[in-house]
């Protein structure tokens, strides 16, 4: 759910302090993979844009769609024993 309408609608039903902080929590923002997202589609805006005009306004849409709702907000989960094996 939308962290604006937790706040406005389910916090004042919250029945314990713990629910009440857990409703108040902001949304994880996580800076590194929206990075990553905008600077991908300006380097494929500036890339395909002298071929294909329009890309620079497919790019101003996928920026403002990046900024608004993002990447996922939690990483994808992993099975403990692949990820160990794999770091040695």
């Amino acid at each position: 759910m939308d962290g604006r309408f937790k706040r406005r609608f389910l916090a004042p039903l919250a029945r314990t302090q713990d629910m009440l902080d857990s409703l108040m929590k902001p949304p994880e923002f996580i800076l590194a993979e929206k990075y990553a997202a905008i600077c991908k589609t300006v380097a494929l805006a500036i890339l395909y844009g002298p071929v294909l005009p329009v890309s620079y306004l497919i790019a101003l849409v996928g920026m403002a769609s990046t900024y608004w709702w993002g990447p996922p907000r939690h990483p994808p989960h992993s099975v403990p024993a692949i990820a160990g094996s794999s770091a040695t």
